[in-house]
């Protein structure tokens, strides 16, 4: 026979276990849900500062093409000044080579 107070203690230590357990549960359920925010948050994070450095790149990338083109424009007018003169004087060769050979072609009768 079962003794009634070893019976009630029984059952009250099989509530208290069972309120502990659920209580166990909801609170690892909610660290969970806290842990899923957390991780949430450093995901957006991440994806703001990769949108940050994609952004800095794509600017870093325009500034250059900017310097390069103006580093050329540049160059374009610095020897713009040279460029009827080179016209010139390829042209006065090439009528001192025609004078030159068609001296010698009558000279020598070729």
């Amino acid at each position: 026979m079962v003794q009634p107070d070893a019976l009630g203690l029984g059952r009250a230590q099989q509530q208290t276990l069972a309120q502990l357990a659920a209580g166990s549960r909801g609170q690892a359920l909610g660290e969970q849900a806290q842990l899923q925010q957390l991780a949430g948050g450093m995901l957006g994070a991440g994806m703001g500062i990769s949108e940050m450095e994609r952004a800095l790149m794509a600017q870093g990338v325009d500034a250059e093409t900017a310097r390069a083109a103006a580093a050329s424009q540049a160059g374009a007018i610095g020897t713009g000044y040279f460029t009827p003169a080179m016209s010139a004087y390829q042209q006065r060769a090439k009528a001192q080579t025609g004078f030159v050979g068609g001296m010698l072609s009558s000279a020598f009768g070729f």
